[in-house]
């Protein structure tokens, strides 16, 4: 049973987590318009971004599939979905309310036609998602949760299912999945709250020099 402090602990980091969604996708509205300030412009019947130059970009899908482009904002090099600025260009800042987002209507997520794309929430979107996607998704879906709960791990020298230890501690079981993925040390795998880049890499580095030796 979870105490009540470890619950706070919980939702503190699920408020951060929000918090740290919430300050992206500002980042990623931001970038939409600069986007178009700088002049990048749309063609609504082939779905294609076109440069202030008058080229059309190639915008390759990334790892979810959506197809996107890159371009020089704030001295450094942001990213931006294809899908989103069109998306902009039909609804305005409707897309930037919370909650909402561009939906692709025949859930090809290549094809960012101007009829294509539609609004609303994530609920309208699982709403209008085929039957055989859904059953695709679910399945996949279970097979990470069946990943994550086959895991243990040692926690003050006591082997135990990662759900465990991550109820015992409060930390997101999806949190200390991704961390154990990633080469975590020990000694930083059950720490709480935020972790630099730097105090990892240290870290790493310090445990592949003791286990050189």
């Amino acid at each position: 049973m979870t105490k009540p402090n470890e619950k706070n602990e919980v939702n503190s980091l699920e408020k951060l987590r929000d918090q740290e969604a919430e300050e992206e996708m500002s980042k990623s509205n931001k970038a939409i318009l600069e986007a178009i300030k700088q002049g990048f412009k749309v063609d609504f019947k082939t779905g294609d971004v076109i440069s202030p130059s008058g080229r059309i970009l190639k915008a390759p899908p990334n790892s979810n599939g959506y197809r996107g482009f890159s371009f020089y904002f704030n001295k450094k090099t942001s990213c931006i979905k294809v899908h989103r600025i069109i998306g902009y260009f039909k609804f305005g800042e409707e897309i930037f309310k919370p909650g909402m987002m561009i939906r692709h209507l025949d859930n090809n997520k290549l094809n960012n036609t101007y009829d294509n794309l539609g609004i609303g929430t994530m609920l309208d979107n699982a709403r209008d998602c085929p039957p055989e996607l859904k059953s695709e998704i679910a399945k996949k879906g279970s097979a990470k949760r069946k990943e994550k709960i086959a895991v243990f791990v040692n926690y003050n020298g006591v082997r135990m299912p990662l759900y465990e230890c991550s109820q015992l501690l409060g930390i997101h079981v999806s949190t200390l999945h991704r961390r154990i993925k990633k080469g975590w040390p020990e000694k930083l795998l059950f720490y709480k709250g935020q972790i630099s880049t730097a105090t990892l890499i240290k870290a790493i580095e310090a445990d592949a020099k003791a286990g050189g030796e």
